[in-house]
């Protein structure tokens, strides 16, 4: 029981530790200046990815390409087995504090079109990096959720401490025998 609740503590502590991280990056990308952008070009591409297990290994394979040739690599590495994930890269002009031309990944449909606007944020340090307006929030749920798990895990750890008599032994029979 003791190792149960150790573990259930260190996960919780861990939690708790990583959403208050994950609370911190968001906050800070809360004042990140807005910024508008305008796509010049959109291409699509394909995310590759296959893993292999072994009893003591697992290697996984990744690769990004365009759409048009996942017919010929999975030919080419036909002894694996590929989950494709489709995306957006998006070439775009960003005109907020700092204005510049980069690039971003966009997961979501429809597919964007060029010369579409979108609202963003401009990282102040890095100006080639932006984020979805909606990136800052979404932080603060994910932050949410994983401190809600790790008090949960603490409350889980402090509801199996068990009772414990004077000298610190929780088994009753023990306890009897002392007694008596």
């Amino acid at each position: 029981m003791t190792r149960i609740r150790t573990f259930l503590v260190l996960i919780g502590i861990g939690l708790l530790a990583f959403a208050a991280y994950a609370s911190f990056d968001s906050f800070q990308k809360l004042g990140w200046p807005e910024a508008v952008g305008t796509a010049l070009s959109v291409d699509t591409k394909c995310e590759m990815k296959s893993e292999e297990r072994n009893i003591l290994t697992k290697t996984t394979y990744e690769a990004t390409i365009d759409c048009t040739d996942v017919d010929n690599f999975k030919v080419m590495h036909v002894d694996q087995k590929w989950n494709v994930r489709q995306f957006y890269l998006v070439h775009m002009t960003v005109s907020g504090a700092v204005p510049t031309t980069t690039s971003m990944a966009v997961y979501t449909e429809p597919a964007p079109r060029p010369g579409q606007m979108r609202l963003l944020i401009q990282d102040p340090q890095d100006p080639k990096r932006v984020l979805g307006r909606e990136a800052s929030r979404s932080g603060f749920t994910f932050a949410g959720i994983m401190a809600g798990i790790g008090a949960l895990m603490l409350a889980l750890a402090w509801l199996l401490r068990g009772r414990r008599d004077y000298y610190g032994d929780a088994s009753p029979k023990r306890s009897r025998r002392r007694a008596a």
